[in-house]
């Protein structure tokens, strides 16, 4: 009988002679021109459109084509001569600090081969011709001189378009002279060509995919089976058709049933991330006749997402007010949603049928919408490529009774109590399986009422911003708590980096990306609660470290916090970050914001002190140094919160609760309260504690309420309400698709 360690050999073996999945081929494309977002059939669908619905974009694009240059000069691509490190302004420059993309005109020749197809005006095709020939040619200048063209490969994609769209009126010359180089830029910008150009992103699956990889698909849309370069484009249509599914299925991985897209970061995920992602699906049905977006329902689902992640300002409606999560800009807590028009357009035009539910809800979202008008500043044909939407059969989202959403791949729940001008909103993170711009920040929250009240704070800024790295990433950033184990070193996050000792241990932040885990969430007509376990963010400093969260609606929030060091003497601090001075008056801390007041009550632990630390010079405090943003960041910061009339949220206080005790585990218990400014008192809270639990009765509206929570042991608790005695749930809440109630 084959012995155990001989049985796993033979298996070990079977298993290496198995024959590896069959690589996923790109199917066959149409042979003839054009035939990257449109070809020949579908092209009188755009000129309906154009004639119609889409006439002042029509109008718009031909403005702009009229605009640009007879004699198009491409400028900027030179050989990079720059100092690393430290410079005489006192500026710090890294291998990964910008460059000035060059001059050229890929995007403009699109715009002149739209112009003349739809008009047929000889003089477009020749400003689109000349556009593409000096463009190739800087490409190629560019690639000799190992400068970077541009961050994004977007006008890249737009001239291999244009080329695309008047092939049929080149010649065979003047068709080799173009797309012989543009294939070999191609080639020579992918990082298989080793060549050591900076600011040159690839892109991947976890990423906004708008570096250089991409381009490998348009590349071999463009140029495959012509007689020119067929053997390298197959290639690039092979590997670019691989790179781009690869794409769509984490993409429709991180929606889930929710509608998470990368990253929990609003900034990015509203501007170019969907983009990439149609203009896949459009050269699908263009070049192959196949509408993969079928096949993929759960994408449709973002605006969803975009939708919770959204507080609603009816003062302010031109843009999208949210919390500040991840690398997301804090001048305004603002983002313009200009594309967000354009990204529901086309997420109807592909997915109404395969997922009406989310079809009936972005109908319903597009009259909130700061903008309606599709956009032509990236891909100039996307205002033809499908109709304007139509809101018949929408969800009213008005009605939505709905108060709190779990999104588990990109790590929050999501609360408001309404939709109303007084409404609350609340942010939550826990459980984080995305690493794209995410920050070292479990069981952090935020709160927003008429203001960001309680803040996540300091600022994306430059790269070469200090600010960036020691700060705005790191948990003493966020409102948790940290556990100080002396000697430890800051976890890595990308910016400028500094050789001093002091500035690089770590100020008892977390350590990891290792996700909270979501214990309990539960959410009804009365409140929403959840328990959070993020011990494991902390490294071996931590035993335990366990947030248990309630939003009682409007406006009280009750904070319970486990907390238990590997070693008593390791300091434990609760953390609350303000823009503004708080006051501190015993265990009573008020803080006010743009007609906003927030109470913080500390109940426990009872032997305690509050450290108010902040003002000028002291705003991102740690370790005796401030690590301020930028000052031309913060100028700009500055101005953009002036032309808002509110502003800026970086963050300028915050107060470090602490026990006045040296012990190992120790018990924070915290009660919040939010209102308008005029508001001159907290909600009455009263501690409660039990043979297992502490708790805290409040009264709301002259009646009692109670929450107790489990001391140690099994994370849990019990709710009073009306004399009813409920356990808190130590399940999660299932929740799944665009759901209002």
């Amino acid at each position: 009988m084959p012995t155990r360690p001989t049985l796993l050999f033979l298996f070990l073996f079977a298993l290496a002679a198995w024959p590896a999945p069959a690589r996923e081929s790109c199917p066959e494309i149409r042979s003839d021109h054009p035939r990257i977002l449109f070809n020949r059939d579908i092209w009188p669908e755009l000129v309906r459109r154009a004639e119609g619905p889409a006439k002042k974009d029509l109008q718009a694009l031909l403005r702009k084509a009229d605009a640009l240059p007879d004699n198009p000069i491409c400028s900027g691509y030179e050989p990079v001569v720059r100092k690393y490190g430290r410079q005489e302004d006192g500026t710090y420059v890294s291998k990964g600090s910008p460059i000035k993309d060059i001059k050229e005109f890929g995007s403009g020749a699109a715009v002149c081969a739209l112009a003349w197809r739809f008009t047929g005006e000889r003089r477009y095709l020749e400003k689109a011709k000349r556009m593409l020939q000096v463009s190739v040619d800087a490409y190629t200048q560019a690639t000799r001189n190992l400068r970077p063209v541009a961050w994004y490969s977007t006008t890249r994609i737009n001239a291999l378009c244009a080329y695309d769209w008047i092939y049929e009126a080149l010649s065979p010359k003047e068709r080799r002279e173009i797309i012989v180089p543009l294939i070999e830029h191609v080639r020579l910008i992918q990082p298989e060509a080793k060549l050591d150009i900076p600011r040159q992103p690839p892109g991947s699956k976890e990423t906004g995919f708008y570096g250089t990889a991409r381009l490998l698909w348009f590349a071999g849309l463009a140029a495959d089976g012509d007689g020119f370069c067929d053997e390298e484009a197959h290639a690039m249509l092979e590997s670019g058709y691989e790179k781009y599914m690869e794409v769509i299925r984490y993409r429709n991985w991180t929606a889930s049933d929710d509608g998470g897209l990368i990253t929990q970061t609003l900034d990015y995920t509203v501007d170019e991330y969907p983009l990439s992602h149609f203009i896949f699906f459009y050269s699908m049905i263009s070049a192959t006749g196949r509408n993969i977006a079928d096949d993929y329902p759960s994408m449709a689902l973002f605006p969803y997402w975009v939708w919770w992640t959204w507080i609603r300002d009816k003062d302010r409606p031109t843009g999208i007010r949210h919390a500040g999560t991840g690398d997301s800009h804090h001048d305004v807590n603002f983002t313009g949603g200009r594309l967000m028009y354009t990204h529901c357009s086309n997420y109807l035009h592909f997915f109404s049928g395969s997922n009406p539910g989310a079809a009936a809800f972005i109908r319903g979202l597009i009259p909130w919408l700061p903008s309606k008008t599709m956009d032509n500043s990236h891909y100039p044909v996307m205002p033809f490529l499908c109709d304007a939407p139509s809101t018949d059969g929408a969800a009213d989202l008005e009605q939505a009774t709905l108060r709190a959403r779990h999104f588990e791949t990109t790590g929050q729940v999501l609360m408001r109590s309404g939709w109303d001008k007084d409404a609350t909103y609340c942010s939550f993170q826990v459980g984080g399986q995305l690493n794209g711009h995410r920050h070292y920040d479990e069981n952090h929250f935020a709160i927003y009422k008429y203001d960001h009240l309680a803040l996540d704070t300091g600022h994306r800024g430059k790269q070469t911003n200090l600010n960036l790295r020691y700060w705005f990433a790191q948990s003493v950033a966020h409102n948790l708590v940290l556990i100080q184990k002396p000697g430890e070193l800051l976890p890595p996050h990308w910016g400028q980096t500094t050789k001093e000792p002091e500035a690089n241990l770590n100020y008892g932040g977390q350590t990891s990306h290792t996700p909270a885990k979501l214990l309990a969430f539960e959410t009804n007509g009365r409140f929403t609660y959840l328990a959070s376990d993020a011990s494991a963010c902390y490294g071996s400093k931590a035993r335990e470290c366990v947030r248990q969260f309630v939003f009682i609606y409007p406006d009280w929030f009750v904070v319970y916090d486990r907390v238990t060091s590997d070693q008593p003497e390791y300091e434990k601090d609760w953390l609350l970050h303000f823009q503004n001075e708080p006051s501190v008056k015993g265990g009573l801390v008020s803080a006010e914001s743009g007609g906003g007041r927030l109470f913080c009550q500390t109940l426990l632990p009872k032997k305690r002190k509050i450290d108010v630390i902040g003002g000028p010079g002291r705003e991102f405090w740690v370790r005796d140094r401030n690590f301020a943003i930028d000052d031309k960041v913060a100028a700009q910061v500055a101005e953009t919160a002036r032309k808002r009339g509110r502003g800026p949220y970086t963050g300028a206080w915050r107060i470090e609760l602490k026990p006045s005790e040296e012990r190992a585990d120790v018990r924070f218990l915290n009660v919040i309260t939010v209102g308008p400014d005029s508001m001159n008192k907290p909600v009455k809270a009263a501690l409660v504690q039990e043979k297992d639990c502490d708790g805290v009765r409040l009264t709301i509206d002259g009646k009692p309420v109670t929450f107790l929570f489990r001391r140690e042991g099994a994370v849990g608790g019990e709710v009073i309400i009306d004399g009813r005695r409920s356990p808190l749930t130590t399940g999660v809440q299932a929740q799944s698709g665009a759901i209002l109630q």
